[in-house]
């Protein structure tokens, strides 16, 4: 009995050997229940991934389109607030004018002594109030728009910073290739508070798998498809004097160069980079940049979410995206 392969999905069964396929394509089995029982345990398998790669993706992309609601929100509560100095200025030209104002004016044409140029300004006034009052009114108003432009210039960066987050994960589930790795995102999400946390029978290994490369050189280099991976890698496994590499303003993988006391070659260093810019969100593109540092210039900010660093004294090189074939995994 034969399964023929391709990739890591099984395609074809026969109780006898199918001559129109590779030697290397093709796996042999004792008995035909021993064929039978692995092809339809990888079909399960391959069903139970799908779906919990769907519903991960799904989930995503239903909170990835509510943030960017919020952030139009915020924003549009931003623009709003641009004229808040000129309230400000009203209140102090008013002020400044008390003995030229009476109550029953309804505008107040002045100078701009805040214009360099000094043009006069029109600002209107609330005939039954006083000049004090109509003062008053404007320096209230900017006080109110200034909360309100502080709390949306807040809200904005807390939002870019969730929306780069969800965008990390929807990377994540897009280059997951096992059910453990889903499994990982789904712990990972349910942690953060975006799905119910679920009763496991077999619970998430508290040590996440990541690639693991030797470079042309020698060097080992590790790379994390997920959040829970970059954190364990980054946080954990790195040392000091380790090389740590990610895509520029692109989410992607972190990746670690050993170095075990040595000076990392520049080959080995562009190999690292060429595995980090394909397991990015700039796959596909060509000419990307990549950060390097070393690892001890990399920290993780309190309460910053997984996967999430910020890192400094990091030089940039530009490559294409490739998996690397010729390197040992």
């Amino acid at each position: 009995p034969v399964l023929v392969r391709d990739n890591s999905k099984y395609t074809q069964y026969a109780p006898f050997d199918l001559l129109q396929y590779p030697e290397s394509k093709k796996e042999y089995f004792e008995s035909v229940n021993e064929a039978l029982n692995t092809f339809f345990a990888s079909k399960e398998y391959t069903l139970r991934f799908n779906e919990k790669k769907h519903k991960l993706e799904r989930l995503v992309n239903a909170h990835i389109k509510k943030t960017r609601n919020k952030l139009a929100v915020h924003e549009q509560d931003l623009m709003e607030t641009q004229d808040t100095e000129k309230d400000r200025i009203a209140g102090e030209l008013i002020t400044a004018n008390m003995h030229n104002i009476s109550r029953g004016d309804r505008e107040l044409n002045t100078p701009n002594y805040y214009d360099p140029e000094q043009k006069n300004v029109v600002i209107p006034l609330d005939p039954s109030l006083t000049p004090s009052q109509n003062a008053q009114k404007y320096f209230k108003k900017y006080r109110k728009g200034n909360v309100k432009k502080q709390k949306a210039a807040y809200y904005i960066g807390r939002t870019r910073e969730e929306l780069l987050y969800l965008d990390t994960v929807s990377m994540a589930i897009s280059q997951a290739a096992t059910l453990e790795e889903l499994e990982e995102i789904q712990e990972e999400l349910a942690h953060q508070g975006y799905l119910k946390k679920e009763k496991r029978k077999t619970p998430v290994s508290k040590t996440p798998g990541y690639l693991t490369y030797i470079s042309t050189d020698g060097f080992t280099i590790m790379v994390g498809k997920n959040n829970r991976q970059n954190d364990y890698l980054t946080m954990k496994v790195a040392r000091d004097e380790d090389m740590w590499l990610h895509t520029k303003d692109i989410p992607g993988a972190h990746v670690i160069v050993k170095s075990e006391g040595r000076t990392i070659p520049e080959r080995t260093l562009l190999e690292a980079a060429m595995l980090a810019a394909y397991y990015s969100r700039g796959k596909l593109s060509g000419n990307i940049p990549v950060d390097y540092t070393l690892k001890k210039h990399v920290r993780k900010p309190k309460g910053a979410k997984p996967g999430m660093v910020i890192y400094d004294h990091h030089s940039t090189v530009y490559v294409t995206p490739e998996s690397n074939p010729r390197l040992s995994p």
